[in-house]
């Protein structure tokens, strides 16, 4: 038997009933709902309902792919409006210079510069942000 890393992606869509105070944001009341699960109410709430799950061997090239595709700075909507490879070359170029240990914003300027190379867009640091950060955490978190 031969133990592997996967790169995991899972959609659950669910009515759910939680408890908000005046000004609460809905993704906040969520994950406090979900801090206080046991693990038995937890595991009942991932299995039941509709969910989407997707597994993949977890690798930098899939990782940066996978947030890349996800981003979608130009907004080709890649494997609903635009082939699900549009942004295969900007991943690649992305995977082959980002490192462990890299800061966010090292790795936001690195997708800066290759957008700006291969679409001639200008991407802003705040643009890149939340993708550089979700890299950043796959680099050092699951690495």
């Amino acid at each position: 038997m031969e133990k592997v890393e996967l790169f995991v992606e899972m959609t659950i869509r669910k009515k759910l009933a939680v408890k908000l105070k005046q000004g609460d944001e809905y993704e906040m009341a969520v994950l406090e709902m979900w801090k206080s699960m046991s693990p038995e109410a937890c595991k009942t709430f991932l299995l039941e309902g509709y969910s989407t799950l997707k597994a993949e061997q977890f690798s930098k090239e899939a990782a940066v792919k996978n947030v890349i595709d996800g981003f979608d700075p130009m907004f080709l909507m890649p494997g609903e409006f635009a082939p699900s490879d549009e942004y295969d070359p900007e991943s690649e170029a992305i995977a082959k210079r980002v490192e462990s240990g890299m800061s966010v914003d090292e790795i936001a300027n690195i997708i800066i510069e290759v957008f700006d190379f291969y679409f001639d867009k200008k991407l802003t640091a705040e643009d890149c942000e939340e993708s550089a950060e979700e890299i950043h955490y796959y680099l050092t978190e699951l690495a």
